[in-house]
């Protein structure tokens, strides 16, 4: 570095230098050496050096990464509609209005309605506990489940390819005769399974092995291994049955939605004082809403409807704070009749205990 202007031009000086702790020089030529020593052995090697010139190519991961992070922004500028470079609790649950985001984002089979779900979104993103999402704390989660899915799809891809060779007769199903046929010649079917390698089953014991295996395997007890079944196994998948009030609550999230569009007289995604009183014409919001039996005017009612969920103080109700109340009165609807369904099962059982 102090006599060679051409290596210390690769190293990224203008000209040749005497590195020192003072100016830094020290420090960054250091840095520079590690990050060129990409095994980690001590020395550069002419591979090594030769990278920092002429860069190998980007593999396949860095190039999957790459294009995830652009559409992963995007996603992000599509939701931030204000352009404030942060996600506010109310700009992501409009966004999931929006197939692709709902998609993107993982609202799309999760189960859950959509103010659990930004609920939980918030919860595990907004590390400074500020109620907004910045880019990053929104990019770095997201590329690490990506980079776990990419390792995911690519052991999958193994594993469907190991499935097809002991598939011998392409039926789909593994039998227990393709089962030992394939641990005699194939070592990574064989390491599937447990063995150390290839391996003819001779005794007693190895045979009993490859059972139980089998058998942990073979969800439905046909006597044979589906695709499903294997890659469940070996990418640790668990059977899961959604939650019977799931599909409930996202139905009658669409449903409070076009309830919403009807009184929305002028369309502009909030609900004026005008707008509740000749809303409460229409008999299922007014049913919704609770005004039956109300005992009060239906401008008396707005003005209470409007006072309870305009959370600003605007004497606007706004699509969010409409259906986070009609939702979370039937969230607590429906834990009631959890515990209802609950406490008749235990009566039920110490009644016919008693009898």
């Amino acid at each position: 570095l102090r006599d060679d202007e051409d290596f210390a031009e690769v190293l990224g000086f203008f000209a040749t230098h005497d590195a020192n702790e003072f100016d830094g020089s020290l420090e960054y030529l250091i840095e520079k050496l590690v990050a060129m020593d990409t095994n980690q052995d001590g020395v550069i090697e002419w591979s090594e050096f030769r990278a920092v010139v002429f860069p190998p190519p980007p593999s396949e991961m860095d190039i999957y990464m790459q294009n995830y992070e652009n559409y992963l922004h995007q996603v992000f500028e599509r939701i931030d509609v204000d352009q404030s470079g942060t996600l506010s609790f109310g700009e992501i649950a409009e966004a999931l209005r929006d197939e692709d985001v709902a998609d993107a984002l993982g609202l799309s089979g999760s189960g859950l309605t959509s103010i659990e779900f930004v609920d939980r979104l918030l919860a595990s993103l907004d590390w400074d506990d500020d109620n907004e999402v910045t880019w990053d704390e929104f990019r770095v989660p997201a590329l690490a489940v990506a980079v776990e899915a990419f390792a995911k799809t690519r052991l999958e891809i193994h594993l469907r390819n190991v499935f097809e060779r002991v598939d011998r007769d392409g039926s789909g199903f593994i039998s227990i005769e393709e089962c030992v046929e394939a641990l005699r010649c194939d070592d990574q079917f064989a390491q599937l399974l447990g063995f150390e390698g290839a391996t003819s089953i001779q005794t007693e014991g190895e045979m009993t092995h490859v059972a139980v295996v089998l058998a942990a395997l073979d969800e439905n007890c046909d006597g044979k291994v589906s695709w499903a079944e294997l890659r469940r196994a070996a990418l640790g998948e668990e059977i899961t049955e959604e939650d019977p009030f799931a599909e409930h609550m996202r139905d009658y999230e669409e449903y409070l939605r076009m309830v919403f569009d009807r009184v929305d007289a002028n369309g502009d995604g909030e609900l004026s004082y005008a707008e509740l009183v000749s809303g409460l014409k229409d008999p299922e919001f007014a049913d919704e809403a609770g005004f039956y039996g109300s005992d009060m005017s239906r401008g008396e009612f707005a003005a209470e409807f409007c006072d309870a969920l305009d959370w600003d103080g605007d004497k606007r109700v706004v699509w969010a704070d409409f259906r986070d109340a009609f939702l979370q009165s039937a969230l607590d609807e429906m834990h009631e009749q959890r515990m209802d369904q609950h406490l008749r099962r235990v009566f039920d059982g110490i009644d016919v205990e008693c009898k």
